[in-house]
């Protein structure tokens, strides 16, 4: 069995590719694509999922929000899986980018950045990261060396797997622990 994940953009990737080692056991393969966009992810989707040669690998999609309908999105997405005849492929949207995962947990954005966001943890902004509006561009704002891929390559080594305010990061960490084999009995 293998994951394989297909994403809007590259930043998705680099921040995928630093957390998945830090949450997969020994021997689960993964495999990250990314896209150029929205657009070409959607025109990929069919395509990879109607000629893909190993029916055992499991598709996680990770698409963000914006400013789409969260319902509507994933229902548009899912139809284009059922139309390549794979119902199975998990979808997760970030709400409403990815970096809303990072406003998730401002001690990593700290740790990694030097900022001292943290201590904005309980203001009405950062309570709900998935509701910020413009995450990338708050993060841009608040850090002034901030880059969404040089964010992604550091963020995913670093955040919080157990303590993120982001419902939709905690809803893909779900989702990907139910994807995999249970673990085996230990031996006596």
């Amino acid at each position: 069995m293998r994951l394989v994940f297909m994403l809007e953009e590259r930043s998705a990737k680099l921040f995928l590719d630093g957390l998945l080692p830090r949450i997969l056991p020994l021997g689960i393969q993964y495999l990250t694509i990314a896209h150029e966009g929205k657009q070409d992810l959607r025109r990929s989707i069919p395509k990879k999922l109607k000629g893909w040669q190993q029916p055992e690998d499991c598709f996680i999609v990770v698409h963000d929000q914006d400013s789409s309908d969260c319902r509507a999105l994933k229902a548009e997405l899912e139809l284009l899986c059922h139309g390549a005849g794979r119902p199975d492929v998990k979808i997760r949207i970030a709400c409403r980018e990815l970096e809303a995962w990072y406003l998730g947990d401002l001690a990593s954005l700290d740790q990694t950045y030097g900022s001292r966001l943290q201590r904005l943890k309980d203001s009405r902004l950062f309570r709900s990261p998935d509701a910020v509006v413009n995450p990338s561009q708050e993060l841009s704002h608040r850090i002034p060396t901030f880059s969404k891929t040089d964010a992604a390559r550091r963020i995913g080594r670093v955040i919080d797997l157990e303590n993120n305010g982001s419902c939709s990061f905690r809803l893909l960490l779900e989702t990907v622990r139910q994807l995999l084999p249970p673990a085996p009995e230990p031996q006596n």
